[in-house]
């Protein structure tokens, strides 16, 4: 009896020991903004939370919209924002439970209410102050489903769609799912000891997340690593991506992606182990008025992959958009003046 009862108390200080050095503390973001949120950093007040966003470039433009993926933050998008210049007016935007905006106080985090919060964002930042009152969308992952969500809930509202990377929408990810989906729904499943456990985040997962989403692992930077690894651990953001996770599964959509009918972009990384392909090749077929682009060597994240690129083929898509849309308005304004002859003999 004096054995075993040893034994569990070696047990037990081999539990507590590995746990203290897996076990890491939120962070307050009063800290973390004074290294995340540099100028253009701006917050808003919206539906109980303070958003943080950047909206760069001239206004009166119809902006780009720009929404990270799960794990992220509106940091993953800075490299594209820089190639793609001055002249176009970009929106970026940390999602509630990410990030420095927190968080969502109402604890829903269904694609509803990430649509609804967005809409609510994009009205309060005056993002419809363009002449046709519309905007670009785009998103990478869970970002791109927040994107097309919104294109088929506001078509008029949307210039254009564009998923950037990955994006969900048909069903759950490739097999297995990436090293922090995997982490987070064990936890999940251990009911009562789900909460505490989201506090044992080392940064290892980090690392290997990031390595499986990336298809050059060369192009992963220490600095990059410490900024998911700490953003990740503001105050309330583990407890939220568990929610989200737990309350958002990803269905099969095609019934409303097929609604979609706003010109479409879909930017893909060759070796994304993430989403595979072939849903890539769904999008393409279920959106009429879409593209499809493959960058070879790229894999889950091409804004942060090959940025350089990216940013070509966005601008390009963008420009031939835009000149579609004004020959269109063009040619109705011409003939809305047309008077045609009166039916009436004379």
């Amino acid at each position: 009896m004096k054995h075993v009862r040893r034994f569990v108390l070696i047990i037990l200080t081999i539990l507590v020991l590995v746990g203290a050095g897996l076990f890491r503390s939120e962070i307050a973001v009063d800290r973390l903004k004074d290294v995340y949120a540099p100028l253009p950093s701006r917050f808003v007040s919206v539906a109980g939370m303070d958003i943080h966003y950047r909206d760069q470039g001239p206004a009166g433009t119809s902006p780009l919209v720009l929404l990270h993926g799960a794990f992220s933050s509106l940091h993953t998008w800075e490299a594209l924002v820089e190639q793609l210049g001055d002249e176009r007016r970009v929106i970026s935007v940390d999602l509630p439970g990410f990030g420095l905006t927190g968080p969502d106080p109402s604890g829903d985090y269904s694609m509803e209410r990430s649509v609804e919060v967005l809409s609510l964002f994009l009205q309060r930042i005056h993002a419809f102050d363009s002449p046709n009152a519309q905007i670009h969308v785009g998103g990478n992952s869970l970002g791109g489903q927040i994107a097309w969500s919104y294109a088929a809930t506001y078509p008029e509202q949307t210039a254009s769609l564009l998923l950037i990377g990955g994006a969900s929408g048909y069903n759950e990810f490739s097999s297995p799912p990436p090293v922090l989906f995997r982490y987070v729904r064990a936890v999940a499943n251990m009911d009562l000891m789900a909460l505490p456990l989201t506090r044992f985040t080392p940064r290892f997962l980090f690392r290997w997340n990031l390595r499986s989403a990336f298809g050059d692992a060369a192009r992963i930077t220490e600095e990059l690593v410490t900024r998911y690894y700490q953003l990740l651990r503001r105050e309330g953001n583990r407890s939220a991506v568990l929610a989200r996770l737990l309350r958002s599964p990803v269905h099969d959509n095609s019934h409303v992606i097929s609604s979609i009918r706003v010109p479409s972009l879909i930017l893909w990384g060759e070796q994304d182990h993430w989403i595979p392909m072939d849903h890539a090749l769904r999008f393409q077929r279920d959106i009429p008025d879409s593209r499809l682009i493959v960058l070879p060597g790229v894999g889950h994240v091409p804004m942060e992959e090959a940025p350089a690129e990216s940013a070509e083929w966005i601008e390009v898509f963008l420009s031939e958009t835009e000149t579609d849309q004004v020959e269109s308005l063009t040619t109705n304004s011409l003939l809305s003046t047309v008077s045609l002859p009166s039916s009436s003999g004379s």
